[in-house]
């Protein structure tokens, strides 16, 4: 009975599929988006460093 009580595992893969969704959705706007949008990312790296 202490596995069905458990439910640290289903929230694990919650939250990996949330992330996953995220990362999916970043990855989707840079093809769609372009350039410019990798452009606006690299100076804005360049200038936290």
């Amino acid at each position: 009975m202490c596995l069905l009580k458990d439910r640290r595992a289903s929230e694990y893969s919650e939250v990996g599929m949330v992330l996953f969704l995220v990362v999916l959705i970043g990855i989707a706007a840079f093809e769609l988006l372009g350039i410019n949008v990798s452009e606006v990312v690299n100076r804005v790296a360049s200038s936290l460093r």
